[in-house]
């Protein structure tokens, strides 16, 4: 009840949700290269409410699981530019967190295969979030019935955080909600 969630201006699956008690939040405009069509992003600038913390970029991404070939190009992209326009408004981006639906051997142990779209989409983020030195938490976010874990929630930071998933299931969602605690 004391808390402010900002949408994806296209109304998709990624918000910002902060406690208003706790943080100013003000939204800031992003807009998804064209070619990324099935990726949705919440950008705002975050800052604690007491003290003399300076403003941090803080976005969600939820990268959709039948993206195609022709798009999968775009997710670099759109990565590129999110980091750019977080910069573009003066504030470094500190957290990126959602439903990137993709795996890389760096972030997740599971079987599968490499040529797989959730593989190959891995692929080129892990490059993505190389060049901005983004750093990929490492707490499962879901597990199926016969007790596999999956990472394709991720939590990335420009510092390193303590991150662990949370034990209950989130109402509408077989997915954990990932905490992350920077500092």
């Amino acid at each position: 009840r004391h808390a402010k969630t900002l949408g994806a201006a296209r109304g998709g699956g990624a918000a910002v949700l902060a406690r208003s008690t706790m943080f100013h939040l003000e939204p800031l405009q992003f807009i998804v290269p064209s070619a990324a069509s099935r990726v949705e992003v919440a950008l705002a600038k975050c800052k604690p409410k007491s003290g003399n913390a300076p403003w941090f970029g803080v976005a969600a991404i939820y990268i959709s699981s039948s993206i195609d070939r022709r798009e999968e190009g775009a997710l670099g992209e759109t990565i590129d530019a999110l980091m750019l326009t977080a910069a573009s408004y003066g504030v470094p981006l500190a957290i990126l967190a959602g439903d990137m639906n993709a795996r890389h051997p760096s972030w997740d142990k599971s079987p599968g295969r490499e040529d797989a779209s959730n593989w190959r989409r891995g692929a080129e983020l892990k490059a993505a979030f190389d060049r901005w030195d983004l750093l990929v938490t490492s707490a499962p976010s879901y597990e199926r019935p016969s007790g596999e874990c999956s990472h394709i929630d991720l939590v990335l930071t420009t510092t390193p955080v303590a991150a662990a998933p949370l034990a209950c299931i989130l109402p509408h969602t077989d997915h954990r909600a990932v905490i992350a605690r920077l500092g």
